[in-house]
């Protein structure tokens, strides 16, 4: 007996647009969930590259760098109105937010007046560098100084959201999924067959067997050779190992890109010594470039708040365990 193919849940809405749309539908949902996975997957890894410490107690440190990796950059400042605890000791209120440039930059580029923006739609007017405001002069009024009261982390030098790569790499990887699974699903159904009406139930007969593993057909010559009209190889040759082999060396470009020690070679082959240099060099330097623009925020923050903040990668990198031989590999 042939094997039901297990149903599937489609919402009633989307059924009652007819079986075509539903089957879009389905495609569509799958296409989503295989993006998501993979868009999961690098977010949790570029979120947990660093340990921080010294940051104040109320700003959660898995949220700075979720909305750092997300938005591009997170600041630090303090609220207007200072807290008093109960022995009458004023403390600073310390709150984070992305950062939106307002107004001019400096002649460097960097952002003088900006507004942060919360999650729940509160938000404060700062200046991350000390600000010059001669709009008063025309009238005879003095300038006015504006100190700096914010700190501004990026997420690397470029100042460039690393979510805008991420995503790429992750649709891109989603895709090839999608390829491979239609490539397997190609493996499986390598044949069309055309039959008149009266022969279709005899063939959807003989290729459930063969779906169900029977070890043996048995058909009606003379009835097969009347109703088979036709049949088509759709077979194609196996690539998925290639279509492997790339998606683990796309995933390598994204953990380089991140800063993570990865091996791009398979394990078989030999790896010779200048191809993990040239590797190593690559995570280095995007490891300097995520960790350096850290380091920055860490020393303004500290100069203009009193704090004793610091960060380093959760994990060192390792290129020390090279090889010393003369042959060089591994």
């Amino acid at each position: 007996m042939a094997k039901t193919k297990e149903p599937v849940y489609i919402p009633p809405e989307i059924m009652m647009l007819g079986k075509s749309y539903a089957s879009r539908w389905q495609a569509d949902l799958m296409n989503l969930r295989t993006y998501s996975v993979w868009l999961n997957r690098f977010t949790e890894a570029a979120i947990s590259c660093f340990t921080w410490e010294g940051m104040p107690d109320n700003i959660p440190v898995d949220f700075f760098e979720k909305m750092i990796f997300f938005k591009g950059n997170m600041a630090l400042t303090t609220r207007q109105n200072n807290l008093v605890d109960i022995l009458g000791n004023t403390f600073p209120d310390f709150v984070a937010a992305p950062a939106t440039p307002q107004g001019k930059l400096d002649i460097y580029g960097n952002p003088c007046k900006v507004r942060l923006i919360s999650m729940n739609g509160d938000y404060w007017t700062r200046y991350a560098s000390e600000h010059v405001d001669l709009t008063g002069t025309r009238s005879g009024m003095p300038p006015l100084i504006h100190p700096a009261d914010c700190a501004i982390c990026w997420d690397s030098m470029s100042r460039i959201p690393m979510f805008n790569m991420i995503d790429l790499y992750a649709r891109k990887l989603a895709e090839m999924d999608r390829t491979y699974d239609l490539h397997t699903m190609a493996q499986r159904h390598p044949f069309v067959i055309e039959v008149d009406e009266e022969g279709k139930r005899s063939a959807q007969a003989m290729f459930s067997q063969v779906k169900d593993g029977e070890p043996a057909i048995f058909v009606n010559r003379n009835a097969m050779t009347a109703n088979v009209l036709n049949v088509l190889n759709m077979q194609v040759p196996y690539v998925g190992d290639k279509m492997l082999d790339d998606k683990k060396m796309i995933v390598s470009e994204v953990y380089t890109l991140l800063g993570i020690d990865n091996q791009q070679q398979d394990k078989k082959e030999r790896v010779q010594t200048a191809e993990v240099l040239s590797n190593n060099e690559q995570i280095a330097v995007m490891r300097m470039s995520r960790l350096k623009a850290r380091q920055q925020f860490c020393d303004r923050a500290n100069e203009l708040f009193g704090l004793d903040i610091s960060v380093r990668w959760s994990i060192g990198h390792e290129y020390e365990a090279m090889p010393t031989d003369a042959s060089g590999e591994w």
